[in-house]
């Protein structure tokens, strides 16, 4: 496969233009193009862990959190944004997201915030 054939090819996946534009297009252009829309779809979702929650309360809760683009995490990381803690919170998770000067939400707090579309 030539590389014009795999800019051709990945104009084609990666964006919404037609076959006569993607023609049209010369190659260093098109590789510009492509990556552009590489670098847009790396959007940084927000990470969230919940701990203290009964199974059926978790997989509701990690249900919403991935329906507002949310990335459900089940350890408490560097990259977290948020732990949301219900009745019985693991205290480990707890002490490790104060350490990491991670916010600490409870579920009423979660939920509020998801429906004025804050996370």
């Amino acid at each position: 496969m030539s590389s014009r054939e795999k800019l051709e090819r990945a104009l084609r996946s990666k964006t919404n233009l037609s076959a006569d534009e993607i023609a049209s297009i010369a190659t260093a252009d098109g590789w510009t193009l492509i990556y552009a829309a590489s670098s847009n779809r790396r959007v940084d979702r927000v990470e969230i862990c919940f701990t203290g929650f009964t199974a059926s309360e978790r997989d509701e809760l990690e249900d919403i959190a991935a329906g507002a683009g949310m990335t459900v995490v089940q350890q408490v990381n560097k990259n977290l944004a948020y732990l949301c803690v219900g009745e019985k919170p693991g205290p480990a998770k707890v002490e490790r997201a104060k350490e990491l000067r991670k916010r600490v939400i409870s579920a009423d707090k979660f939920l509020v915030l998801v429906e004025l579309g804050e996370l």
